[in-house]
């Protein structure tokens, strides 16, 4: 996987051994032939990973996986416009169905996908259900499938060793504040806040004492993070001196923020707000605000059970 994000960031690791991964415009960047820059790929990854490996290009991704599945080590390419010609002699066990489904494909003497792909959609509906509906769909070369990487876990880890064996909560407090602070200053945490901090003591003995504190509210906020895992510091039995210290952040998310009033509640707030929208309603020749109101709440249908009026008193 590390590999195949050295050509794309697109990789989508799927299971063990399969992977798929987006080349659309890489040959023409490198200035060669789609089949030239497919094989030359394959023999990359083969050389750097000592590993066979079957690697298949084409319009959609389930083309391309049926065709790596064609050959056992090499580079295959199904050219734009030949998926449905090329899948029609593949073999039905390579549809993405249940086991007894490629079993009663057999039985009705379905053996290919062409074989397939020339019934209709209602018959394959109607035998099959949904997953006979998309098996015509993909036998006939339609798929709308994409990639989906998975995102990359930012995890920010921080050590330190300490001046002297400590027993006591004081300095390994002190100690995890100054790591803290030096975590959250990297460049990947900037304009982001985190929901996990993993806390970890290094002993004289050897062993590792470990501490999980998980944000019920995600911060970027270390006098917020370390007042989470204080207490938990603090309760500490140390069976033997402790010598470092570390922290790893991670669950990287977005800024995080609570939603304020626009308006403090209370009468002369009220009248304020009401004064305002006149002014915008006079100025625009209309009403521009409005509030939802229950016209038919026992209505079945949506639009029926609630209805916007002007807002006013």
């Amino acid at each position: 996987m590390d590999l195949l994000r050295l050509y794309r960031p697109a990789v989508e690791a799927v299971s063990p051994g399969h992977a798929h991964l987006d080349i659309r415009g890489l040959a023409e960047m490198a200035h060669m032939e789609d089949e030239a820059y497919l094989r030359d790929l394959q023999e990359s990854a083969v050389n750097a990973t000592g590993l066979p490996l079957s690697l298949a290009a084409a319009e959609t991704v389930f083309a391309a996986h049926a065709a790596a599945t064609v050959r056992a080590q090499g580079a295959v390419l199904v050219h734009e416009g030949q998926a449905r010609a090329f899948l029609s002699r593949l073999p039905v066990e390579v549809l993405p169905v249940s086991p007894v489904m490629h079993q009663r494909l057999r039985l009705f003497g379905l053996e290919r996908l062409g074989q397939v792909a020339e019934l209709t959609l209602s018959a394959m509906q109607a035998q099959f259900g949904r997953e006979g509906a998309r098996a015509w769909e993909l036998a006939n070369g339609r798929d709308d499938a994409r990639i989906v990487p998975k995102p990359e876990e930012v995890r920010i880890s921080e050590e330190v060793d300490l001046p002297a064996p400590a027993a006591l909560s004081e300095p390994l407090i002190a100690g995890t504040r100054a790591l803290l602070q030096r975590a959250l200053e990297r460049g990947e945490l900037k304009g982001h806040s985190l929901r996990r901090l993993d806390w970890r003591l290094g002993l004289e003995s050897g062993e590792q004492l470990t501490r999980r504190c998980v944000f019920r509210e995600p911060t970027d906020d270390p006098a917020r993070m370390l007042f989470a895992l204080q207490p938990k510091i603090e309760r500490l039995q140390l069976p033997a001196a402790a010598v470092s210290v570390g922290v790893t952040l991670s669950g990287l998310c977005s800024e995080y923020g609570h939603q304020a009033n626009l308006w403090q509640v209370g009468p002369r707030r009220y009248k304020e707000l009401l004064e305002a929208v006149e002014q915008l309603n006079a100025r625009v020749g209309g009403p521009q605000v409005f509030r939802i109101v229950e016209v038919q709440g026992w209505s079945r249908i949506p639009e029926r059970q609630l209805g916007m009026v002007a807002f006013g008193p």
